[in-house]
């Protein structure tokens, strides 16, 4: 449906199907598919004037990138994606952290998260800032800091609970038991 979209000359149903479908094909793993319809999405956006658009669409595609282990791939994704958030005054700027913990590069990751779930909650966001707590806490459960890891998970839980988000907060259990093991 997104190619169809796109070839009937409306990038607009293209990009907002690949951001809805992206969540789907992350938790199913279907990795190649969201290669492709992210890929697709970010080429109506580059004709545009919207660097913040063009910005969630090259991320979206670099996370993808991230899932099918082209993490170099990703990273040189996310650092476009980090200059165009930048140049455009955008403190979303917080790209490629993921790519950090799966190269299991966790002292990276631990700064990234930390920056991240501080400038999502200065904006308000508060299910960017519950995933990047999550997140957090998995890659210090790689560091082996598990004290750590327990507190961030619970500060994940519950937010991800406050924003009826049941996946996060099961993810947030899930970390916890982890670093309690």
């Amino acid at each position: 449906m997104v190619h169809r979209a796109a070839d009937l000359g409306r990038p607009d149903i293209s990009v907002h199907l690949a951001f809805a479908l992206s969540r789907y094909f992350d938790r199913r793993r279907h990795v190649d598919d969201w290669v492709d319809v992210s890929a697709i999405a970010f080429e109506p956006l580059r004709r545009s004037d919207s660097p913040d658009g063009m910005a969630d669409a090259m991320n979206n595609f670099a996370v993808a990138l991230a899932a099918a282990r082209r993490f170099d791939d990703a990273a040189a994704v996310h650092t476009r994606v980090l200059a165009l958030r930048r140049g455009a005054g955008n403190r979303k700027g917080v790209a490629g952290r993921n790519v950090y913990a799966k190269k299991r590069q966790f002292d990276e990751a631990i700064h990234a998260y930390t920056h991240a779930a501080e400038t999502f909650s200065e904006l308000g966001d508060r299910s960017k800032r519950a995933d990047a707590l999550a997140n957090l806490a998995a890659a210090l459960i790689g560091m082996g800091r598990y004290e750590e890891a327990v507190t961030a998970s619970r500060q994940a839980v519950e937010i991800f609970e406050a924003v009826g988000d049941p996946h996060g907060a099961a993810l947030g259990y899930a970390n916890t038991g982890t670093a309690l093991i």
